[in-house]
């Protein structure tokens, strides 16, 4: 079993103790076991080639997917941040629009009794008005002083009536004289 083998002769330097002595029988067996292992050399090589080839690949895949995974969560961060503050807003605007409510509530209140107040005041500004006129006019004092009699008179009968009801024992005090001086007549008119 001859091979036809290609040697290439390196200049090598080698060191003296490096160097073995092989008797002539025994180069073609260590000859074969050589080429043996220098083809087992380059397919182990081949080998570690496909191997490093496969592992960048791997490892550039690893990369990419680390990086689309960074990437990711880096969104899924942004989006969280955005949900946080549209969440924010939401209760923001809720609470807004209730106070808007409760502003609005008592804004309306508000404007109810200030009609009722208006239309009160022009009730009153109408009867003054009326007033005014009536003691402006001739005899006006005199129509007055004539109303004010007729509610006395009125008050002292629906005292009566009330005392024949409910008998009242009178009393003339002190108090009771200084109030009947008050009036410019001796006693109520």
């Amino acid at each position: 079993m001859e091979q036809n083998l290609n040697l290439t002769l390196l200049k090598t330097v080698t060191d003296p103790e490096d160097v073995r002595v092989i008797e002539w029988e025994d180069f073609e067996h260590d000859l074969a076991r050589l080429s043996s292992l220098s083809s087992a050399l380059n397919e182990a090589n081949e080998k570690k080639k496909n191997l490093q080839h496969k592992l960048e690949s791997l490892i550039q895949v690893n990369g990419e997917s680390l990086g689309r995974l960074n990437e990711l969560y880096e969104m899924r961060q942004k989006l969280e941040s955005k949900k946080l503050m549209m969440e924010n807003m939401s209760i923001h605007s809720r609470l807004a629009k209730e106070d808007a409510g409760k502003q609005e509530e008592q804004l309306s209140g508000a404007v109810q009794s200030l009609l009722v107040a208006g239309g009160t005041l022009s009730v009153t500004s109408r009867n003054l008005q009326e007033s005014s006129r009536l003691l402006s006019e001739e005899n006006g004092y005199v129509h007055l002083r004539n109303l004010q009699k007729m509610l006395r008179i009125r008050q002292q009968y629906m005292t009566s009536q009330i005392s024949m009801l409910y008998p009242v024992k009178l009393v003339v005090g002190p108090a009771q004289e200084q109030e009947l001086e008050a009036y410019p007549l001796g006693g109520p008119a």
